[in-house]
């Protein structure tokens, strides 16, 4: 509908004249040498015989088989296609083949980098002088490159050598961006009232390069944390190539006051934390690491003997190991993939010497009109839980968002949580698009917590509602939800609870 000049509205009709739909006689592969390309292409060419005729599907067919030519380094294949009448309504589809040579690799040369040292551009890279020149793997350099979120742009080209004839120089040229961030700001969330905070980032740090620090390719961060009912500090430092290969190596210093925990005590968490981070594969990586710390629990004078049993000082020293399976197309809106993660968690040495298993799964999928389900479980458990803080709770923003935070479990006869040593969680989210950035929700939790030393509460619990995501911020979503009881324990009401939150925990 269009608008006219004099204000009257118009309808404008596009004819459409479909054609003559064709059906596809044969399909063949002409020009191709080597036998073994050829048997390498039939089997996944989306053109077939007996089908219908696609444009489209015609045109990822010659990408297909240049993506192969490529990879096998014949950087100048052609892919031609051709029609020819094949009787009524019926044609026969040609693809013709120019393979041209084959190369390898000759050097390769880093250009515009002024800041970014050379090798951690080439350690990213999937090719080397001498390899096949594979136009695959250097288009997924290029893209290695692109997500280091160090460059602006990455134009790779190949060059020839004017040496030797089957030989080509690739020469990589990046126009290099700002990497370091200062953020600040004031945020509430349900669970943490009113926080104001500060962080310091540099993406391509380098510890030795002073006084620019930059170039290395370093991760480091310093931020804090202050609200009314917590005070975070903390600083980390990250070599993602440790001695030289692909294995991630963390130190972090960390204090915080977490008054949020509860009314009845407040707990202070002061340490450190070195991790060793191993890619497995593409999806997969492994994470080791230590963090010892000094944990002290400062109880009020009129909380339950359960909770006066847990006040002291207690150094902690968890080592603990996790593998991680993680397919999805998106850390913030996943709308495909999966996510899959187990560990166990040890104390060793120190005051506490629990042993924690866990393991959660998550799984989304995509359905019409961009509407998304996305369910989640996890599950825990812990033996030698005799601190609080080695305990597992649910209840809150991002578990079972029909109850206040760690109220779902075991609870001393005040109603105040306690913890468990088992827990496990389900979830079920729905959400779809209302207007650009913005998404409703629908979503169904339920989750029990068990054992410890409450004597009070618990049992399954499950809850249901509503919200929206505001992604508003270019990054995590904001999260609004509404969350009505089912099933409850006679300490949490029947009432609603609002949740408000900044992140995406599926």
């Amino acid at each position: 509908r269009v608008r006219a000049a004099d204000g009257q509205s118009v309808d404008l009709v596009i004819t459409i004249d479909e054609g003559t739909a064709y059906r596809i006689a044969s399909v063949s592969v002409e020009g191709v040498k080597s036998i073994s390309l050829q048997n390498d292409l039939s089997p996944y060419l989306k053109v077939r015989t007996g089908g219908d005729y696609s444009g489209q599907a015609l045109k990822d067919d010659i990408k297909l088989i240049q993506d192969q030519y490529g990879a096998k380094g014949y950087a100048d294949a052609r892919v031609t296609p051709k029609l020819d009448p094949a009787g009524p309504n019926a044609v026969r589809v040609s693809y013709l083949v120019d393979e041209g040579s084959s190369y390898t690799i000759g050097q390769i040369h880093v250009e515009g980098n002024t800041k970014t040292l050379d090798r951690v551009i080439r350690r990213e890279l999937a090719v080397a002088p001498g390899q096949p020149f594979d136009t695959g793997a250097i288009e997924a350099s290029r893209n290695r490159l692109m997500n280091l979120n160090y460059f602006a742009t990455v134009d790779v080209m190949p060059v020839d050598t004017g040496s030797y004839v089957n030989e080509k120089d690739l020469v990589i040229t990046v126009t290099e961006k700002p990497t370091g961030t200062i953020n600040f700001g004031a945020g509430f969330s349900s669970i943490d009232d009113l926080v104001g905070f500060v962080e310091v980032s540099q993406t391509n740090f380098d510890i030795t390069n002073w006084p620019s620090l930059t170039g290395a390719g370093q991760r480091f961060r310093v931020g804090a944390r202050v609200g009314t009912r917590r005070k975070d500090f903390s600083i980390a430092l990250t070599e993602p190539w440790f001695m030289g290969k692909r294995l991630a190596l963390t130190g972090e210093f960390f204090y915080r006051d977490l008054l949020f925990l509860s009314d009845y005590y407040d707990q202070t968490e002061i340490g450190g934390a070195v991790s060793l981070r191993k890619p497995l594969g593409e999806f997969a990586y492994g994470n080791l690491e230590v963090k010892p710390q000094n944990i002290d629990l400062s109880v009020d004078n009129n909380a339950s003997e359960a909770l006066m049993a847990e006040e002291g000082s207690f150094t902690y020293i968890p080592i603990s190991l996790d593998l991680v399976h993680d397919t999805r197309d998106s850390v913030y809106l996943p709308r495909e993939g999966h996510r899959l993660s187990g560990g166990v968690e040890q104390g060793i040495g120190g005051d506490v010497d629990a042993t924690t298993f866990s393991a959660s799964a998550s799984q989304h999928f995509l359905l019409p009109w961009d509407t998304i389900l996305s369910v989640q479980g996890k599950y825990a458990n812990v033996s030698g839980a005799d601190h609080i803080f080695t305990r597992q709770f649910l209840g809150g923003a991002n578990t079972m968002r029909g109850f206040d935070y760690r109220d779902v479990g075991p609870k001393d006869e005040n109603g105040e949580p306690l913890g468990g040593d088992e827990m496990w969680f389900l979830s079920a989210e729905y959400t779809f698009p209302i207007v650009p950035k913005i998404r409703g929700a629908l979503f169904y939790d339920m989750g029990e917590v068990s054992g410890g030393p409450g004597t009070e509460g618990g049992g399954v619990n499950s809850d249901f509602g509503f919200g929206l995501r505001l992604f508003i911020l270019g990054g995590a979503p904001v999260k609004l939800d509404y969350g009505i009881p089912i099933d409850a324990d006679q300490f949490n009401d029947d009432g609603g609870r609002f949740n408000f939150t900044i992140g995406y925990q599926f």
